[in-house]
């Protein structure tokens, strides 16, 4: 199973992030199921995704410690800053579960193809993700 470690609907790089997976799907179900974690709560998640069409789980962190687990967030001055990423797991033989892969992915990361797409443009531009759609 392939984790999406998502800073939440507000940030447009997670968003963008997502739609990348989300269209590898159906090319990749039969290997390995997808989950995007955010740390929006249920309900603005529902309300999110009830307005995209996702092929996968979109679930909520926001009232437990998965992304400090999983090395996605850490505390400083009593805040918590959340990161951008990925974890891969598996199911072992004895039916345990253990985490085989991680990443952080960033702006131009060498994960998400629209940045090595916009280095083909002749121009320079100043690019961004869209903030809502």
């Amino acid at each position: 199973m392939l984790i999406i470690h998502n800073m939440g609907y507000s940030c447009s790089p997670c968003t963008l992030w997502t739609d990348v997976f989300y269209g590898l799907v159906d090319h990749l179900d039969v290997a390995f199921s997808f989950v995007a974690s955010s740390h929006n709560s249920p309900d603005t998640m529902k309300k999110k995704s009830a307005s995209m069409s996702r092929k996968f789980l979109i679930v909520s962190s926001k009232e437990n410690t998965f992304f400090q687990d999983m090395g996605f967030a850490e505390t400083k001055k009593e805040r918590i800053y959340y990161q951008l990423g990925y974890s891969m797991f598996q199911k072992n033989p004895d039916e345990t579960i253990s985490r085989i892969g991680m990443n952080s992915f960033a702006h131009g990361g060498r994960y998400c193809s629209i940045w090595h797409i916009l280095k083909f443009l002749p121009l320079q531009i100043n690019w961004s993700p869209k903030k809502n759609y």
